[in-house]
C-alpha cells in the first residue's frame, strides 16, 4: 500500500529528485563527453593524427577533473565543464603553424610536442584565470548588454544545432556539404535525429521535460537496437556508414606519450608558439566570461564571477597537471542539466564519471549509442536556444536591440562564434553610448526661491529668496558625463536662459561617478554661452576623481571670474544667496544686533517685545562651546545676536555638519515646544552672544501675562507654519 504521510511522501521526493540529477548527469555527461572529443579532434585533425588518440584522451581526463572540481567548489551548483571550442580551435591553429614549420619532426617526437603545447597553454590559461579573477576584472561582463548576450546565446543554439547535423552527416557542416545531408546514409541518419528532435519537443510540452527526454530516447535506443531483428539490417554496415561513435584502434594511450620522451624533448619550441598562446588565452577568456555571464543570466543569481575565475583557474591547473586539456562552463551542457533535474552537484560528479568511464571503456560503450539518437537529441537543445533567445527575444524586446540581436546572431552563424561575439561587444557598446547620451544628466532641476542652502535665515531674508531667489538655479547632475551627455546639459542650460532670469548657476556633482575630457570642454562652452549675459557658475561637489580629470584636461576653472568651484552645494548656494541678499538688503538683512530686532517678527508691537525681554536671560560663549547637545531633553529657546553657530547630527566622530545659524537665527525651538530629546548637536563656531527663553521663564510669563504669552506663541506658530509651508513646496519640487 502506497503511503501518504509527510515521511512517506519527502521519501518519493527525494528518490524522484536523485532519479532526475541521475538523468542529468548521464545525459549532460554524454553531451560534455561527445563535445569534448569533437573539440579535441579539432586540435590535430589532419595535420597530425597520430596525435588524435592522445589528444582525445587528455580531453576526456581534463573534462572530468573539471567536472569533479568544480562540482565541488564551484558557484554554479550542477555545472558541466568540458573542453571547448575556443581553445581548441586555437590550439588547432598552432599546430598546423607548428607541423608546418617543423616538417622534420615526425613520429613520436611531434606527438610529444603537441601535448607539450597543449599542458603549457593549458597552465598559462589556467594561471591567467586566477589572476584575472584575484583582480577583480570578471564583473567588467556583467555591464554587457542583453542583446549582446541574447545574440552569444542564439549563435550558441546555432553551432549546437550545426554539430547535431554534422553528426549525421560525418563531417563539418558547410554550405558545400550540406546537401549531403539528404544523399545516401546521412539521410537515413538525418531523418532519424528530426524525428527524434521532434519526438521530445512535442512530448514536453504535455509531460515535466526530464520525463521526455528520459523516455524519448530510451525507447528511441530499444527501437534502434531492435531493428536488426526486425528489418534485414547488417550491424557492421551500420558501423561502417557512421551510425556510431569509433575511437583509434588501441584505444586512448595514458599517459599520453612516456615520460621518458617529454624529459628528453627540446622544449625550446616553445619559444616561438608565446605570442600564439597569449592570443589563445586572450580568446578563451573573454568566451568562457560570455559563458559565465549567461549562465548567471539564465540562473538569475549573482555567482561571484570573481571567486568562480579563482576556482577555474585552480581547476585547469589541476587537470593540466594531469595531462588534461583546458576547458571551462559548458552553456549547454550545463543548461541541459537544469532542463532535466534542479541544480546539485552530484549532476557534475555524474558527469565527470561519465568521462572517465567512456575514457576506460572506449568504443565498448559508445558502440552502443547511436550517433543520430544523439544528433537528435542536441538537434531539440539547439533549436530551443533559438526560440528561446532569437524569436522571443525578437518579439519582447525594442526594435534597436531586436535587430542588434538579430545581427550578432548572423555575424556568428557567418564568420564565427569569436568574431561574433566581438561584434555584439562593439556594437552593443555604441548602442549603450546612443542610449546613454539620450539619458538626461539632470537628476533634479531646483530654484533658489524654494531650494536654500544650510545657512539659516532669517523671516526677512526668506521673503527676499522667496521674491527674488528664482534667478539662482540648481542643477544637480547624475552619473557618468561624457561627450553625448555634456551635450544634452549644455542645451538644457541654453533652454534656462531663454525661459528664466537666470543669472546665478550651481552645477552639482556629488552624483556625478566619472567625467570625460570632452565632457570637461563642454563645461568651458557652458561658460562661453553664459559669459555675455553676466551669468555666474559655480561647479560643486566634484569627486577627486573628476577634479582629476578636470586637471588632467588642463583646465582651469577658476581662471574665469564668472566661473568657480566650491567643495559642496551647501557653500556654493550659500554664496550666491549671500550675494543675492547684499543687493536687496545691503546690511545683509539688517541681521538683527539686539534682542529688540530679533523679535520683531513674532511680536510686531514695541510694547509686547518691552515686556517679553526682561523674561530672558543674555549669555556670551566662547568658539567650541556646545549649546545644545544631541539626546538631552529640550527645555529652552534660543535667539542668535551675534557671532555663527553650526548644527550638526549624528553621534560619530565627527558628526554630520547640516547648517550653520547666524545672527537672527532661533533655534531649539522645535523640540522645546514638543518637550522631547533634543535632535542635534549646536556648537559655537566663533564667540557668540545670544538670548535663551527658558521654560521656566515661558511658565512665569503664562502667569504673569496671559496675554503676552499668547502672542508670543501665535507669533512662534507663524513662523513655524512657514517653515513647514516652505518645506513642503521644497517636497514638491524634489518629488516633481
Amino acid at each position: 500500500m502506497r503511503s501518504n504521510s509527510p515521511a512517506g511522501s519527502r521519501s518519493n521526493q527525494a528518490i524522484t529528485s536523485w532519479i532526475s540529477c541521475i538523468q542529468a548527469g548521464l545525459i549532460a555527461g554524454l553531451m560534455a563527453t561527445f563535445s569534448s572529443i569533437s573539440y579535441a579532434s579539432l586540435i590535430t585533425g589532419a595535420t597530425a593524427p597520430d596525435a588524435t588518440a592522445a589528444i582525445i584522451g587528455m580531453a576526456l581526463i581534463g573534462g572530468a577533473t573539471l567536472c569533479f572540481l568544480l562540482g565541488a567548489f564551484s558557484n554554479i551548483k550542477g555545472v558541466i565543464p568540458h573542453v571547448q571550442d575556443v581553445p581548441s580551435v586555437a590550439l588547432g591553429a598552432i599546430v598546423v603553424t607548428l607541423v608546418a614549420n617543423r616538417t622534420t619532426i615526425g613520429g613520436d617526437s611531434q606527438v610529444a610536442e603537441i601535448v607539450v603545447l597543449c599542458l603549457v597553454a593549458g597552465g598559462a590559461f589556467a594561471l591567467s584565470l586566477y589572476v584575472f579573477g584575484a583582480l577583480g576584472l570578471a564583473d567588467l561582463m556583467r555591464y554587457a548588454p542583453r542583446p549582446v548576450v541574447a545574440g552569444f546565446l542564439a549563435g550558441t543554439g546555432y553551432f549546437v544545432i550545426v554539430g547535431a547535423l554534422g553528426v549525421c552527416l560525418g563531417e563539418k557542416v558547410t554550405l558545400e556539404t550540406l546537401p549531403g545531408l539528404l544523399d545516401g546514409p546521412a539521410r537515413n541518419k538525418t531523418l532519424v535525429a528530426v524525428a527524434v528532435a521532434l519526438v521530445i519537443t512535442a512530448a514536453s510540452r504535455r509531460v515535466p521535460t526530464n520525463i521526455a527526454i528520459g523516455t524519448t530516447l530510451g525507447l528511441s535506443l530499444a527501437l534502434f537496437h531492435a531493428a536488426p531483428l526486425l528489418i534485414d539490417i547488417d550491424p557492421a554496415e551500420l558501423v561502417a556508414t557512421g551510425w556510431f561513435v569509433t575511437l583509434p584502434d588501441g584505444g586512448l594511450p595514458w599517459p599520453p606519450v612516456p615520460f621518458g620522451e617529454l624529459r628528453a624533448l627540446d622544449k625550446g619550441f616553445l619559444a616561438g608558439e608565446a605570442l600564439p598562446l597569449c592570443t589563445m588565452i586572450v580568446l578563451s577568456t573573454a568566451a568562457l566570461l560570455m559563458n559565465t555571464s549567461v549562465l548567471e543570466v539564465k540562473t538569475r543569481s549573482n555567482l561571484g564571477l570573481n571567486r568562480e575565475l579563482k576556482v577555474l583557474g585552480l581547476s585547469n591547473l589541476a587537470a593540466a597537471g594531469l595531462g588534461g586539456l583546458p576547458g571551462y562552463h559548458g552553456v549547454a551542457t550545463t543548461m541541459t542539466a537544469f532542463r532535466i533535474a534542479p541544480a546539485h552537484r552530484a549532476v557534475s560528479f555524474m558527469a565527470g564519471g561519465m568521462a572517465l568511464f567512456v575514457f576506460a571503456t572506449g568504443n565498448t560503450v559508445l558502440a552502443f549509442l547511436p550517433l543520430p539518437i544523439f544528433a537528435g537529441f542536441i538537434l531539440w537543445i539547439g533549436v530551443d536556444f533559438l526560440r528561446e533567445w532569437l524569436f522571443h527575444e525578437v518579439r519582447v524586446t525594442p526594435i534597436g536591440e531586436a535587430w542588434l540581436t538579430v545581427a550578432i546572431f548572423a555575424v556568428i552563424a557567418v564568420f564565427g562564434l569569436f568574431e561574433g561575439t566581438l561584434f555584439g561587444l562593439v556594437a552593443g557598446g555604441m548602442l549603450f553610448i546612443v542610449d546613454y547620451s539620450r539619458l538626461d544628466p539632470v537628476r533634479r532641476e531646483l530654484s533658489g526661491d524654494a531650494y536654500h542652502g544650510s545657512t539659516e535665515m532669517t523671516e526677512a531674508e526668506l521673503r527676499i529668496l522667496e521674491e527674488h531667489g528664482g534667478c539662482i538655479v540648481v542643477l544637480k547632475l547624475q552619473g557618468y558625463v561624457f561627450f553625448g551627455t555634456a551635450h544634452r546639459l549644455r542645451d538644457r542650460v541654453r533652454a534656462l536662459t531663454q525661459t528664466r532670469p537666470l543669472r546665478y548657476l550651481v552645477l552639482d556633482f556629488a552624483d556625478v561617478t566619472g567625467i570625460d575630457a570632452t565632457a570637461v570642454g563642454s563645461l568651458q562652452l557652458i561658460a562661453d554661452d553664459l559669459e555675455p549675459g553676466h551669468h555666474h557658475v559655480t561647479l560643486t561637489g566634484m569627486s577627486p576623481k573628476v577634479a582629476g580629470v578636470v586637471r588632467r584636461a588642463g583646465v582651469d576653472l577658476d581662471e574665469r571670474a564668472m566661473l568657480a568651484t566650491a567643495g559642496d552645494l551647501n557653500t556654493g548656494l550659500s554664496a550666491y544667496e549671500s550675494r543675492l541678499l547684499a543687493k536687496f538688503l545691503p546690511d545683509m538683512g539688517g541681521r538683527p544686533t539686539d534682542i529688540h530686532a530679533m523679535l520683531a517678527d513674532i511680536l510686531p508691537d514695541d510694547a509686547l517685545r518691552s515686556a517679553l525681554v526682561p523674561y530672558l536671560e543674555r549669555e556670551e560663549a566662547e568658539a567650541g562651546t556646545i549649546l545644545i547637545r544631541e539626546g538631552e531633553v529640550a527645555s529652552d529657546i534660543f535667539f542668535l545676536e551675534r557671532g555663527r553657530v553650526d548644527v550638526r547630527v549624528g553621534r560619530s566622530t565627527p558628526p554630520r555638519q547640516v547648517r550653520t545659524l547666524h545672527p537672527g537665527a532661533i533655534f531649539g525651538e522645535i523640540s522645546a515646544y514638543r518637550r522631547g530629546i533634543r535632535t542635534s548637536t549646536v556648537q559655537a563656531e566663533t564667540p557668540v552672544a545670544l538670548w535663551r527663553f527658558s521654560r521656566a521663564a515661558a511658565e512665569r510669563v503664562l502667569a504673569d501675562a496671559p496675554e503676552l504669552s499668547s502672542h508670543f506663541h501665535a507669533g512662534m506658530a507663524c513662523i513655524l507654519a512657514e517653515r513647514v509651508s516652505a518645506n513642503t513646496r521644497l517636497i514638491q519640487i524634489l518629488r516633481a
